[in-house]
């Protein structure tokens, strides 16, 4: 495969971690670790910091994964290479369209969480009996919304890995690679 199209997969496949890995820090690690804090308001504070700051690196990888999966979609529809791969092509296509529609929209709930602070949370980081309800639904849909993007996300890294090793044994797909830049 050529460097350019190397490049873009490597980068492709590093945003796809970063989504990936940072939710699944946040949801085994992050919450549960605000337990060791006394006070409600306090994990609360350390939860939103911790989210705000990872929400750059998430979304840079939401964004170059989008483009890069986009631009090669726009460069090679896929239909040449049997319907066993383009099946799996457009499952990837539903996959991250999923993995970005819920990250910007967790992107965005998560904004408006952060203009509620401070209130208490559990030991887990969730909504306690004294948690406002809205910020009570925001934490809720936060969380719904993390996880059908772990979800998606680890369909759409599994996808890539099928795709791949697909492609490498697939002549049609070989003499498009040898093709690009």
């Amino acid at each position: 495969m050529a460097k350019l199209a190397s490049a873009a997969l490597a980068a492709h496949e590093l945003g796809l971690a970063a989504t990936f890995g940072g939710i699944l820090f946040g949801e085994t690690g992050l919450g549960k670790s605000v337990k060791v804090l006394p006070d409600e308001k306090d994990r609360s504070f350390v939860i939103d910091q911790a989210w705000r700051t990872y929400s750059v690196p998430k979304t840079i990888g939401l964004i170059t994964t989008a483009a890069t999966w986009l631009i090669g979609r726009s460069v090679f529809g896929g239909r040449f290479i049997g319907r066993k791969m383009r099946n799996l092509i457009v499952a990837k296509d539903v996959a991250l369209g999923v993995t970005v529609l819920t990250g910007f929209g967790a992107q965005v709930c998560g904004r408006l969480l952060s203009q509620e602070q401070p209130f208490p949370v559990d030991t887990n980081g969730r909504p306690s009996e004294g948690t406002p309800e809205r910020a009570a639904s925001l934490i809720r849909t936060v969380n719904l919304l993390g996880y059908v993007q772990l979800l998606a996300a680890g369909a759409a890294l599994a996808l890539t890995s099928a795709l791949n090793i697909r492609g490498h044994k697939n002549t049609r797909w070989g003499a498009v690679a040898r093709l690009l830049p």
